[in-house]
């Protein structure tokens, strides 16, 4: 009843608004007059508790700043430039997942790590999307929220469901929720998916959601599940080995050995080569083989970029690995650097190592890499046993340090390998 009132007060006072026109002939005069009766009438209804067209409208129009900021502040941290190339790689992922977008079609992005998953997005964002406002919530941000309510208050939105705002978008919107798979073991996923199934199939919200192959099966059977939603897989692929060949020609490297082009077809693998390039010698890292190779390269950059002070470059190395571990034991897989940032902690933000997570929250921009340094750390400096790593890591994570560990411990003595790897099969 009170929405029927409201309703009906709204059209009085728009036909009082036209009457009042016809007897003004200044149209400035109609303009002032058609507010004040609007305002009067809008005022009334809240006053009897009815409706309150306007504080929603405002509420409304604030809610969808706050979204686009953030939206805006997530994809100016996401990097599509390489250093040394001048012009950001182009994905054909990009222009698919626009198609799907503008024909009202929503989508999974499914990618393996490094295969360039958010400058997708990004370069979607740069395209356009028919007119449409892409909102992009970066999953991490929102680790210990349990609710819908709980994102909205998040990102400061109050006095209006994100619903309401996401599916009453004027122009239509697209909802984006990138690194899903990062909270895959936290109760937000749950969140997530609600929301998704709330907005499903209303208005014109698109939704994309973004995550590693291992996830998305489980998210697609989810989507199939309303029929309101249409959830198609988008892969984002490895470069084509002609086109990661072409970029190391630009770095310098006019005639790749065959593992240097494989471990290129990954876009972070790539800016680890690139950024190895622009401080040291091309010919050193033409002789990479392998992903080991590649993990040894950037982590002995660590020290060299300090210069020739060994002890401070140890100092970097040294708290990248104590972060390492710290992000591996912590369920989300972040780690805490403290407001007042210290020095060794600048260097790994600057250097791109640690990326932003939440507040004072961050994680490795590469989890393998991550892996790579806590075995590392578990060889060279602890001397773990198989046993020892299972009860210092917990079995669970333990499977993601040991592949890098046989392959250190390989490079060192063959035969310790060996027995390592026995023993890591015979305890399963």
């Amino acid at each position: 009843m009170s929405r029927i009132i409201s309703s009906l007060l709204m059209f009085i006072a728009s036909v009082s608004t036209v009457l009042i026109g016809l007897y003004n002939e200044s149209a400035k005069q109609h303009l002032g007059w058609t507010i004040t009766v609007y305002v009067i009438l809008a005022l009334g209804a809240t006053v009897l508790g009815w409706s309150d067209p306007i504080g929603k409208l405002v509420r409304r129009g604030s809610a969808r700043k706050i979204l686009l900021n953030a939206s805006r502040g997530y994809l100016e941290r996401v990097e599509r430039h390489i250093p040394g190339i001048p012009e950001p790689v182009d994905r054909e992922e990009a222009e698919k997942l626009a198609g799907f977008l503008g024909h009202d079609l929503s989508a999974v992005l499914v990618g393996e790590a490094g295969t360039g998953k958010s400058g997708i997005i990004k370069e979607v964002a740069e395209r356009g999307v028919s007119g449409r406002s892409l909102v992009v919530l970066d999953a991490r941000a929102f680790l210990d929220c349990r609710s819908i309510e709980d994102i909205s208050l998040r990102l400061g939105i109050k006095g209006i469901s994100l619903i309401d705002v996401l599916t009453q978008w004027g122009t239509g919107a697209v909802l984006v929720i990138d690194q899903l798979d990062s909270v895959w073991r936290a109760e937000v996923r749950q969140v997530f998916l609600n929301l998704v199934k709330a907005c499903g199939g209303e208005g014109k919200l698109g939704i994309v959601l973004v995550m590693r192959p291992n996830e998305a099966d489980g998210v697609l059977d989810f989507l199939r599940e309303n029929p309101a939603i249409s959830g198609y897989k988008i892969l984002s692929k490895e470069l084509p080995s002609e086109k990661a060949v072409e970029l190391l020609g630009v770095l310098g490297i006019p005639d790749p050995p065959e593992e240097l082009v494989g471990l290129a077809r990954n876009l972070l693998n790539l800016s680890i080569i690139a950024d190895l390039i622009r401080k040291g010698d091309v010919e050193s890292v033409a002789l990479i083989e392998g992903q080991l190779a590649l993990w040894e390269a950037f982590r002995k950059s660590l020290i060299k970029r300090e210069g020739n002070d060994d002890s401070l470059g140890g100092k970097v190395l040294g708290r990248a690995m104590d972060l390492a571990l710290e992000c591996l034991l912590d369920p989300h897989d972040t780690c805490e650097v403290g407001l007042d940032v210290a020095w060794a902690d600048d260097r790994l933000i600057s250097s791109r190592i640690l990326v932003p997570s939440r507040g004072n929250r961050y994680q490795f921009w590469h989890d393998h890499f991550r892996d790579y340094l806590v075995a590392w750390y578990a060889v060279h400096i602890k001397g773990w046993s198989l046993p020892q790593i299972k009860q210092e890591i917990g079995a669970a994570k333990a499977g993601l340090v040991l592949t890098w560990v046989w392959q250190i411990e390989n490079e060192l003595d063959a035969d310790r390998a060996e027995q390592f790897f026995e023993e890591a099969m015979g305890n399963g």
